[in-house]
């Protein structure tokens, strides 16, 4: 992470979306995450917008407050990029990101453009709700429709800082549908669980589901096997870890400071949820779910803006950093606490044993032995 502040900015589907998106969960949510990741560095390139690379990491959620199903992406955001020619940070606005009405109709262009091409290539599974989409006329209609409904994203003001960052990711990052804090009982096939009810003022209230009902509920926000919900992309993105990544890290660049006002100007801007919005009725476009960030300390005023972000070497380093979350030193043994040392492998060349039955294993031994093998270790065996 870049010693500067972020934004917390966040893409969703709309509801009329989710049957398809469930039948296809590894190439639409490959395309979610391709839709957003785009439409960030396509307009922070604009130089009438920022003229910069961002950037930033998404993380893939797929549910509201009552389990059911909600695809969504959460991006924390650089406040600023480097320059084209990579000599200078360009900050954003102090509480200013994008025009979210911008980024939420280049977001809806690509993503329907994607899922036109994966139709007309016929790599959607088209089966149940969603068979009647086989017809060209029917998929177009449905397009037409998505096309009329605003695409909303939610750009959230900036967090305090890096502490604030690596709490959020580190909360939000791998919890699954439901915290157990939320759990309240489970007594005669019935489970009790709390969740926040956006339509009555952001009250807690008490869902009890069947426990038929919770288990299916959270089956839908299994992912596909290997898939990867937590991605980075521009200065973040792995092919410019050593390059421009570093070359952000050794320009000046100046840490936006924490705002109360929204992220965007008024007439652009969204009421701020303060955590994960329920899906919206079908008669209206979803709204941008919402997490709960840290929230800053009461008793301390925001801090001003600083000229200069701290320099390199008093950022703690990655074993410093995972040492003050798990309380696990990466370095030393989880068993005995001793420091851990590296081995080389050597220059053996291994490769995978087979396994087959005593009859085969005899003839190869029979035959290995007329033709004179070689011994087990020049092989790359374990004799032992």
């Amino acid at each position: 992470m870049l010693p500067v502040a972020h934004f917390h900015v966040v893409f969703t589907l709309p509801q009329e979306l989710n049957p398809l998106v469930l039948r296809n969960q590894a190439i639409l949510y490959g395309l979610l995450f391709q839709a957003a990741s785009q439409t960030l560095l396509t307009l922070a390139r604009d130089r009438r917008r920022l003229g910069a690379q961002l950037g930033f990491t998404a993380i893939l959620h797929t549910w509201g407050q009552n389990l059911l199903f909600h695809p969504h992406l959460h991006c924390v955001v650089t406040a600023g990029g480097l320059s084209p020619d990579g000599r200078q940070w360009i900050p954003t606005r102090q509480d200013y990101l994008l025009p979210v009405k911008v980024l939420g109709r280049l977001f809806r262009g690509k993503f329907l453009a994607g899922l036109q091409e994966l139709h007309q290539s016929k790599q959607l599974a088209l089966r149940g709700s969603t068979a009647d989409l086989a017809d060209p006329q029917a998929f177009a209609a449905l397009r037409d429709r998505l096309y009329r409904t605003d695409w909303i994203v939610y750009a959230k003001p900036p967090f305090g800082g890096l502490a604030q960052v690596f709490q959020y990711l580190g909360r939000y990052s791998h919890r699954v549908a439901i915290s157990n804090s939320r759990l309240l009982s489970m007594q005669d096939g019935q489970v009790a669980l709390r969740y926040k009810d956006y339509r009555a003022g952001q009250r807690w209230k008490v869902l009890t589901l069947a426990a038929e009902e919770f288990i299916r509920r959270f089956l839908l926000h299994v992912l596909p096997k290997r898939f990867v919900r937590i991605r980075h992309y521009g200065l973040l993105a792995g092919r410019n870890v050593t390059t421009k990544l570093q070359q952000a890290r050794s320009v000046p660049t100046a840490a936006a400071p924490q705002s109360e006002s929204s992220a965007a100007p008024e007439s652009e801007s969204l009421p701020a949820p303060e955590s994960e919005s329920p899906p919206a009725p079908e008669s209206q476009s979803p709204s941008a779910p919402q997490l709960e960030s840290p929230p800053a300390p009461e008793s301390q005023s925001p801090p001003a803006l600083k000229s200069q972000s701290p320099p390199v070497s008093q950022i703690p380093d990655w074993r410093q950093r995972l040492l003050a979350w798990t309380g696990q030193d990466p370095l030393r043994c989880p068993h005995c606490h001793g420091p851990l040392t590296r081995q080389s492998l050597g220059d053996h060349r291994w490769r995978p044993a087979t396994f087959t039955s005593k009859s085969a294993t005899g003839a190869a031994s029979r035959h290995s032995s007329n033709r004179g093998a070689r011994p087990a270790a020049a092989r790359g065996w374990d004799s032992s």
